[in-house]
């Protein structure tokens, strides 16, 4: 899918949820622990954490101590990256949202 992402990190947990209703689909949610990074198609990140809800298509970055997540975009492939930092960000790429909790820098071009 165009939103899509890969994850790599020292230990990473596949949950699948089933759906109530037998006749829909059930979801998986990843938790990346541990060094943590995130590539798609317009966007990488770094993050102690980095959590996947399929079922919301968010992603969550969280960063312990006075280390900070880090994300770079693309309006599109190809395009120059805008980046932030914070201690935790909430991202979905299909609606490109992004929010940030304990900021500590961003950088953004039109």
């Amino acid at each position: 899918p165009e939103d899509a992402g890969w994850m790599s990190s020292d230990k990473l947990r596949v949950i699948q949820h089933k759906n109530d209703d037998p006749e829909l689909p059930g979801h998986i949610e990843l938790v990346a622990d541990g060094n943590a990074e995130l590539e798609g198609r317009t966007f990488n990140a770094q993050a102690d954490v980095i959590s996947y809800d399929e079922s919301k298509g968010l992603y969550i970055l969280r960063s312990d101590g006075n280390r900070k997540a880090t994300i770079w975009r693309q309006t599109e492939p190809g395009a120059s990256p805008s980046d932030a930092q914070a201690q935790r960000m909430e991202f979905i790429p299909s609606r490109k949202q992004l929010k940030l909790v304990g900021t500590s820098g961003l950088s953004g071009l039109q």
